[in-house]
């Protein structure tokens, strides 16, 4: 798994610390100032535990799971997901992303999208993780790039694998490129990582 600093340890437990201060704050509310539990009152006990289970669980899961971008997940809450939909993004000028193309045996290339084969992972989340691969195997942080290097050995295995049991064509290399677009219209492409089979 990632090897963090000191100083991004810090800053993963403030945040987390925050947010978990901010969750239960919100289950508080919920709880006893607007007290839900008598609404749900006319429902048999088997629901009510069932639903406050469901609570636990899941705010459990949002205090706890800080590795839902990292592949392959050494922990994993599935089917249970930390909602982290609205964090705060990095304000950039020129438009960047990632993509994977895949050279053929008879030398064809064609790109590759995981987040849209790969889905059942869940959409989002994947195109996150994949987002953040990019800018690991961009970093200057000779750390965060070899961790981005393992990463993306292990998703040019599954790129091969999976199109070449979909497809049954034999995949001779993997790359994976930083696509930026200054202008919003042209696209450049930066290969990031490439791997021969």
């Amino acid at each position: 798994m990632y090897n963090f600093s000191d100083n991004e340890l810090i800053v993963l437990a403030v945040k987390a610390g925050l947010e978990t201060i901010a969750l239960f704050f919100i289950l508080w509310l919920l709880f006893f100032k607007f007290r839900i539990l008598e609404y749900l009152h006319a429902l048999n006990k088997i629901v009510i535990f069932w639903f406050l289970l469901f609570v636990f669980l899941w705010t459990t899961v949002q205090v706890l799971d800080r590795w839902q971008y990292f592949f392959p997940q050494k922990v994993s809450f599935y089917p249970l997901a930390r909602f982290a939909m609205f964090q705060l993004g990095k304000k950039r000028e020129i438009r960047e992303s990632y993509i994977w193309t895949i050279k053929l045996e008879n030398g064809e290339e064609q790109d590759f999208n995981p987040v849209s084969s790969f889905s059942a992972i869940g959409q989002p989340s994947l195109s996150t993780r994949l987002e953040l691969l990019r800018e690991e195997l961009d970093s200057q942080k000779d750390s965060k790039k070899e961790h981005g290097k393992k990463e993306a050995q292990l998703w040019a295995n599954s790129v091969r694998n999976y199109y070449q049991g979909k497809y049954a064509k034999k995949v001779n290399s993997v790359v994976f490129y930083k696509t930026a677009s200054p202008d919003g219209n042209s696209m450049l492409r930066t290969e990031l990582y490439s791997v021969v089979f």
